[in-house]
């Protein structure tokens, strides 16, 4: 949705509209998809079971599958942020050809790893290299943009710290639902729903101490949402 906007103000020449609405971008998806790969890294089991563990679908089928996942969801902030880096080069049409050029090194680097690691780790290995070349990309897309877009790397840096502390610190308070699971026999549904609950209440309140205050944008978003809903 906010590709029109990028692009009337680069037309309009107001380059620091497009800076200003390039960097809100990347934080705020960042805040939203950091949590939810830490959620699907450590429940990949308990989502997966849930999903398919059933008929022909073994606990072993289930293992290696959530195994896969978790080693995807490590790209998956890679495969959000791609949407959004993309945009300038497409608002300034001198840079059409550095996505191609970001999109074949990242191939490149893909196929490197798999072919590495395919004989050892198997599907785990073709997992890596698509996280490992989609997470290329993206960084030389960042790299080619700031010629164009100076955001503030400064100010990205420190909110992708303050992110990740956040969410690391989030996924720690979630672990023990794993280890109650495992030895109470905890059903996946209800591990599931209060690792999401516990996730996202901790990230929430430890976001708001660390000073993230694109959380309290979505927050305000996800209000204005629910108030029309209700309306109608």
């Amino acid at each position: 949705m906010t590709f029109p906007v990028v692009a009337r103000a680069a037309a309009a020449r107001r380059t620091r509209e497009v800076e200003q609405v390039m960097e809100n971008n990347l934080k705020m998806a960042s805040a939203l998809i950091l949590p939810a790969a830490a959620y699907m890294i450590i429940f990949a089991p308990e989502l997966v079971a849930l999903l398919f563990q059933r008929g022909a679908f073994t606990p072993e089928d289930t293992a290696a599958t959530a195994s896969i996942l978790r080693i995807y969801s490590l790209g998956l902030l890679a495969q959000t942020l791609i949407f959004i880096v993309v945009r300038p080069f497409f608002t300034y049409g001198s840079s059409i050809w550095i996505p191609a050029r970001a999109a074949l090194i990242g191939l490149a680097v893909t196929v490197a790893v798999d072919v590495a690691l395919l004989q050892s780790l198997g599907a785990n290995g073709l997992a890596a290299g698509n996280a490992t070349g989609i997470s290329v990309m993206v960084l030389l897309l960042i790299r080619d943009m700031r010629r164009r877009v100076n955001v503030n790397p400064h100010g990205l840096a420190s909110f992708f710290v303050r992110v990740f502390g956040a969410v690391l610190l989030a996924g720690s308070c979630a672990l023990p639902l794993v280890l109650l699971e495992l030895f109470s026999g905890l059903p996946a549904p209800v591990t599931l729903l209060l690792g999401g609950l516990v996730i996202g209440v901790t990230y929430l309140f430890i976001g708001r101490l660390l000073g993230i205050k694109e959380l309290e944008e979505l927050q305000d978003q996800a209000r204005r949402v629910l108030r029309r809903r209700g309306r109608k």
